[in-house]
C-alpha cells in the first residue's frame, strides 16, 4: 500500500496508465480508489481517456 508521503500531488499520463490497468485487470474500483486517494468516478474518467486514447 502506498504511504501518503509517496502520493504525487500530480499524476502523470505513464501513473494514470498504470492505475487504469490495475483497474481493468479487475483491481476493485473502491480499494484502488482508497489506496492511491482518488475518487473513484475520477478514475473512471481516466478509464474513459485511456479507452478512448486506444481507439485512435
Amino acid at each position: 500500500m502506498l504511504k501518503e508521503k509517496d502520493l504525487p500531488e500530480r499524476w502523470s499520463a505513464k501513473r494514470k496508465s498504470e492505475i487504469v490497468l490495475r483497474f481493468l485487470r479487475g483491481e476493485d474500483l473502491g480499494e484502488l480508489s482508497r489506496e492511491i486517494q482518488v475518487p473513484p468516478p475520477e478514475i473512471e474518467q481516466w478509464r474513459e481517456a485511456f479507452l478512448n486514447g486506444a481507439e485512435d
